[in-house]
């Protein structure tokens, strides 16, 4: 009885996560649906952030982890770009990027992926049950975390009015640019600028603290600043913020940094997300990434701010401008933080891992990518659970009808053996697929030819004029040999594919192998014991079996 509780211990939290969670989930999105004011789905939102914290606090307990054919995933073959790299950081390169990737992984909560190197030096990917865009932007995000020094809005005015002059004196804005732009939001600052230069896309309020253009208009404005940058101001560049939404526009902030950075991201110690606490109402109830240096990074972050007090600097990610505060003071602990203007907090939680785990030795690109929806694994799964249904409502009422008694108590041996199988393959924390559900029905078969092997020894002795407490022990002691050998040697096979197969074959022999075990303790001891209490307690004169 004891084993039985400690099974169902274990199974409490694959039943919690496959059985109740899945309603909760969609009770909560139909809520959010619903919701008609802002108040309203904030509320829910922090209700959804809650149960995914609770749901991801499952995963770190031992429960049975779906496979990729089951739950559905991503299966993706990166390859490092390795044109930009020396001779032997491409030697490298893949190493670092699998190892850097693989922290990116770990530290998204993917359970059971794989992760590993292909012949050919590219690296295979394949992670069950994730959002693939959120996995791919994790993958792929370079991470090269820089800090630079910004100048102030007039200065980036002034910087693009001379580019605007020195292209149109050398012949004019260029016919392949679309002079088609949005009308202005506000003029204050700006000139009657001709159509199509740089002066025209701006659409700068007067109490912004940064030059903003039309997220529409983005790229025809690199275009023209890109030709023009020959009239960039000597050691600095042009850098983009993230597109934003003011007004019930979408707007992109316009900056001039120092190209060379103050500081780089590989001295960052940590990163955390978090909600904003501060005053600034915009950013009210969003996420940030918080982020800590090092000791040198600390230091030479303090030296920086202390010598640069009153001007921003820029945290530029990936060459986006994250933010730009202004130095109100020397800052000697090495800690600042990212804004990220994101309402569900997982932009910054996804930032917060792709900062702790480094950045990428080079950028990597998608070779080949295939999906498995989610559709189609729920499919495997109901069409598995209804063959798994009728064959053992077959089984049982097979087994009711041709050996009474001794057939009710192979069925009890039968749900027994699978409960117990998934406690342990849930104590295990091992992942579950179609191959290892071919498992569990083989196992179901062993179950049934066990106790059929001790039936047929059992109706020997009673043929042969044998009471019922001596058929049993005789039958008993007559399978037993036969049971163990039978199971042994398909244990053997199952150790073999274990140790030689790999992915869904290793499954496979686990599931097999387990069950087998199971299988002999209950279809011999558990039965046995069953049917000695029950001869001994109702002192039973004919047994049908």
């Amino acid at each position: 009885m004891l084993v039985f509780v400690i099974a169902g211990v274990i199974l409490w939290p694959s039943f919690q996560l496959y059985v109740l969670f899945p309603r909760q989930e969609k009770a909560l999105k139909e809520r959010l649906s619903r919701a008609t004011t802002f108040e309203d789905s904030q509320a829910v939102r922090m209700e959804i952030n809650e149960f995914n914290q609770r749901k991801g606090a499952l995963y770190e307990k031992r429960i049975v982890h779906l496979g990729l054919d089951l739950v559905g995933g991503m299966h993706v073959v990166l390859d490092v770009d390795r044109s930009q790299l020396s001779e032997e950081e491409a030697r490298r390169a893949p190493d670092l990027a699998l190892e850097v990737i693989r922290n990116r992984i770990d530290q998204f909560g993917v359970f059971e992926p794989t992760i590993q190197k292909t012949d050919r030096g590219r690296i295979l990917v394949q992670l069950p049950g994730v959002d693939r865009e959120r996995a791919l932007n994790i993958i792929k995000q370079p991470a090269h975390l820089t800090f630079n020094l910004v100048e102030e809005k007039a200065k980036v005015y002034d910087a693009l009015k001379t580019i605007d002059e020195r292209l149109q004196a050398k012949g004019g804005v260029p016919a392949t640019v679309d002079s088609t732009v949005s009308q202005p939001l506000d003029t204050t600052m700006k000139e009657e600028a001709v159509p199509g230069t740089l002066l025209s896309y701006l659409r700068s309020e007067g109490d912004e603290l940064d030059l903003l253009i039309y997220a529409k208009d983005t790229a025809n404005f690199r275009a023209v600043l890109e030709q023009g940058k020959e009239f960039w101001p000597q050691g600095y560049e042009f850098a983009y913020g993230p597109v934003e939404t003011m007004d019930n526009d979408k707007v992109v902030r316009v900056y001039l940094i120092k190209s060379e950075p103050e500081l780089v991201g590989t001295r960052l110690r940590r990163a955390e997300p978090a909600i904003y606490q501060g005053a600034e109402l915009e950013r009210a109830n969003t996420w940030v990434v918080n982020f800590e240096l090092d000791r040198e990074g600390a230091a030479k972050f303090a030296t920086v701010t202390g010598r640069n007090v009153g001007r921003r600097l820029a945290i530029v990610l990936d060459g986006v401008v994250r933010s730009a505060p202004r130095i109100q003071e020397r800052i000697p602990n090495g800690r600042g933080q990212i804004t990220m203007y994101d309402r569900r907090g997982d932009k910054a939680k996804d930032l917060s891992i792709v900062l702790n785990s480094g950045a990428l030795p080079a950028p990597v690109v998608v070779v080949e990518e295939r999906s498995i929806g989610a559709s189609l694994g729920a499919d495997a799964i109901r069409r598995g659970l209804i063959a798994a249904a009728v064959g053992a409502l077959v089984v049982v009422l097979f087994m009711l009808i041709y050996y009474g008694v001794g057939g009710l108590l192979a069925d009890f041996a039968l749900v027994a053996n699978i409960f117990l199988l998934l406690a342990v393959l849930a104590a295990l924390r091992a992942t579950l697929t179609l191959p290892g559900l071919a498992g569990i029905a083989l196992t179901i078969g062993m179950a049934v030819d066990a106790n059929v092997l001790v039936f047929e020894r059992i109706r020997e002795e009673l043929r042969a004029g044998k009471t019922p407490m001596a058929a049993v022990d005789t039958g008993y002691a007559r399978a037993l040999v036969t049971i163990i050998d039978a199971n042994a040697t398909t244990i053997i096979t199952a150790l073999a594919l274990y140790f030689i197969g790999s992915g869904p074959v290793r499954g496979f022999a686990i599931t097999l192998g387990v069950g087998l075990v199971i299988n002999v303790l209950t279809a011999v001891f558990l039965t046995r014991f069953i049917f000695d209490w029950f001869l001994a307690q109702f002192e039973v004169k004919t047994l049908r079996i």
